[in-house]
């Protein structure tokens, strides 16, 4: 995480418009999308099998499962390194 903050932060402070600068801007706002994207992937899946538990809950006269929660991180896995070092 501090890695990702880092790189977050060395990004926001460039302050020239050369290539390099705004393929690093680039870069960095795919990564954010590609983490909305994987966020709201998990998000739908867990909320269709907990729909599924729930009706099943439901049927069988139970208690409903807890609703899922949402992790506070997520890993992106590719080209993770490759993006990291052309932010350095």
């Amino acid at each position: 995480m501090k890695q990702a903050k880092s790189t977050y932060e060395k990004v926001v402070e460039l302050k020239s418009d050369s290539r390099e600068a705004r393929t690093a801007r680039m870069r960095l706002g795919l990564l954010c999308r590609a983490h909305l994207d994987k966020t709201f992937i998990a998000g739908a899946e867990q909320t269709a099998e907990w729909q599924e538990l729930a009706m099943m809950a439901i049927a069988q006269g139970k208690a409903q499962p807890e609703t899922p929660m949402a992790s506070c991180y997520q890993k992106n896995q590719i080209g993770r390194k490759r993006n990291l070092r052309l932010l350095a």
